[in-house]
């Protein structure tokens, strides 16, 4: 029965760093790097900004806050979009190593209560045999490894997405300044 416990806080740890690497993959709405591809291609400010109007997502707040209509509320909207961004980018980002410690906690600790309810069943007088006891404590302790294992993984791989995605929006927001300055 502990053995289960422990698979399920590992299964919790697993959706919650699943959640994360969802977050860490799509951020906003439209990739960056194929927006700044349009707007290299020759598409202006204006026609990209009609384009996402029906569209409520970060996208289109960047360009409307770089077609603002005052030179000098650009900067610091452009820069609010970044904020944005940054945060976007930067959601659950705690998740996949807290649930790395939870999985790990969960996996040992169901694994000695299990070994510590056999040795008092063993001083009591009831005598298992050893591989009987030990086969649980085993799979509670191999469940929250697991679930530990999962969780770095997806940890290292969202750190190295967000990265990217973050070095995407800055040459956005950087090519979309240039546009709003001309």
């Amino acid at each position: 029965m502990l053995a289960l416990l422990a698979g399920l806080v590992s299964l919790a740890c697993i959706v919650g760093s699943i959640r994360r690497l969802s977050q860490a993959v799509s951020p906003t709405a439209f990739d960056a790097g194929l927006l700044l591809g349009a707007l290299k291609s020759g598409s202006d400010l204006s026609a990209l900004r009609e384009g996402l109007a029906p569209v409520t997502c970060w996208e289109r707040d960047l360009l409307e806050a770089a077609s603002d209509s005052n030179p000098t509320a650009r900067g610091p909207l452009l820069d609010e979009q970044v904020i944005e961004a940054d945060w976007a980018t930067e959601r659950w980002i705690r998740a996949p190593r807290v649930g790395a410690s939870v999985a790990t906690s969960a996996g040992f600790l169901c694994a000695c209560v299990i070994l510590i309810q056999a040795l008092g069943d063993s001083a009591s007088g009831a005598s298992e045999a050893a591989g009987v006891t030990l086969t649980p404590a085993l799979d509670a302790l191999a469940l929250g490894i697991v679930g530990t294992t999962f969780c770095v993984a997806v940890h290292l791989r969202a750190r190295t997405i967000t990265r990217e995605r973050r070095a995407a929006v800055d040459r956005l927001v950087d090519r979309v300044r240039m546009l709003s300055i001309s």
